[in-house]
């Protein structure tokens, strides 16, 4: 319990106007601390394509003597294959499974207990060129065709089957083209004999440069071909799955709060532009406010629970550079509250002389509430000194339990400004005050 007391002051020094007094009553509760964390768990961008496999490593990886790492955030684009832990790392593979961005977050989170430590990275994927199938006709005749692994050659030229003659490929490089299946024939018509296409396929199997021929020869081929039909392949290599490799990053500790308190992320201003991160129950997030070579972001512990934020850094492509995660475990408990005092028993400043004696008459009503009216300070000594024990006057009216006046009689001693304070004390001891009233005298 204590006494808050203020003063309407003039701008100059000078007496007070008018002075204001609250008895304030704190319970017994959880004074709010500031608890800061540091920008060393900063991961960086980590770009693949879909099909890629992503190996993440994370050191300093403890497990607590309970190992599970969790994914809760990177779907639909990654998928966890597999995880192990191995002397203080965490190594985690991840499968590239749809193009996008996204922010990967681990947790190693033991069942039914709050989060040990936390891990974000900020993943890039992007979809490798899709294999593509290179159409040939009689037209392409002596042409170069570039390709690469993976896609597709159809050639399609004008045949007769029913006649003596036909085309026939020359064996290519077998490790650039492989033949797929056996040649197609579309006739122009169902009349027997027609003329019509014979397509063949080929698949690019690798890279490299064959020559891709076809002759117009008897059938059996006992003379020189009739005509020829060539093309030059050049293949380059196609998409190749691989594992991309993550940055080594360390996790970010749990931190455990109470309400009301603050968490201060503490992130270096050189990585971008730092977001806000999204505010939850459990922690209200501030805007980042850029502080020399520093970015701070406050989150302000509320409700009991578990959060985790995630922050992101945006470079100069767009795309988050660099990505900061932590766990944060809200204990239970009520956080700060403002209370608003009413402005009530504003009293004026008590002009008098050195010698001069005067009252000071306040609402009482012991009779029925039991509460009673003490001097509790004169400050300073010797200013203005308390006459004898107070007296009460009667109600003005005759109702039962009306409140009278409890009149306090003081003397002005020297020249000087004393703080007067008067307490509406409790029946019972140590209970708290009912009122408190506060004024100023100014002997001259």
């Amino acid at each position: 319990m204590d006494e808050v007391g203020f003063w309407y002051q003039p701008p100059a020094e000078g007496a007070a106007g008018a002075t204001w007094a609250l008895v304030v009553h704190a319970g017994a509760g959880h004074v709010p601390v500031n608890v800061d964390a540091g920008e060393e768990y900063t991961a960086e961008t980590a770009e693949m394509r879909t099909g890629d496999n992503l190996l993440v490593t994370i050191t300093n990886a403890s497990d607590g003597g309970r190992h599970a790492w969790k994914m809760i955030g990177g779907t639909p684009q990654l998928k966890l294959l597999n995880q192990k832990y191995s002397g203080g790392k965490q190594l985690l593979t991840f499968a590239g499974a749809a193009a996008g961005t996204t922010t990967l977050v681990m947790v190693n989170r033991p069942t039914g207990d709050p989060p040990l430590q936390t891990f974000a990275l900020p993943v890039a994927l992007k979809t490798p060129a899709a294999p593509v199938t290179h159409q040939l006709n009689k037209h392409s005749d002596q042409q170069n065709v570039l390709a690469k692994a993976g896609d597709t050659i159809q050639v399609s030229l004008m045949d007769q089957p029913s006649t003596d003659f036909q085309w026939k490929f020359q064996k290519p490089n077998a490790k650039v083209l492989k033949q797929v299946g056996e040649p197609k024939f579309f006739p122009n018509s169902d009349a027997m004999g027609s003329k019509g296409k014979m397509v063949w396929t080929f698949s690019v199997v690798g890279a490299g440069k064959t020559p891709l021929i076809a002759d117009y020869q008897s059938v059996p081929a006992d003379a020189m071909p009739v005509k020829t039909w060539q093309v030059n392949v050049a293949a380059k290599p196609g998409f190749t799955p691989k594992t991309v490799a993550a940055a080594p990053s360390n996790p970010a500790d749990s931190v455990h709060v109470l309400p009301g308190d603050t968490i201060k992320l503490k992130l270096a201003a050189s990585a971008g532009t730092w977001s806000k991160p999204a505010s939850t129950k459990q922690l209200i997030a501030s805007k980042p406010v850029k502080q020399g070579k520093t970015v701070v972001i406050d989150l302000k512990a509320g409700h009991h629970g578990v959060a985790t934020p995630v922050v992101l850094a945006t470079g100069s492509s767009g795309y988050p550079a660099q990505a900061y995660a932590l766990s944060a475990t809200v204990g239970k408990g009520k956080a700060p509250v403002t209370v608003h005092a009413n402005e009530r028993k504003v009293a004026k400043p008590i002009e008098v002389k050195a010698g001069d004696l005067f009252d000071i008459a306040i609402e009482s009503n012991t009779a029925s509430t039991g509460y009673q009216w003490t001097v509790s300070s004169v400050i300073p000594d010797g200013v203005v000194e308390q006459q004898g024990d107070p007296t009460t006057e009667a109600p003005t009216t005759d109702m039962p339990g009306a409140p009278g006046a409890t009149v306090f009689h003081f003397k002005a001693m020297a020249a000087g400004t004393a703080q007067l304070v008067l307490l509406e004390q409790p029946p019972a001891e140590g209970g708290t005050p009912g009122a408190v009233y506060m004024t100023v005298v100014n002997v001259q």
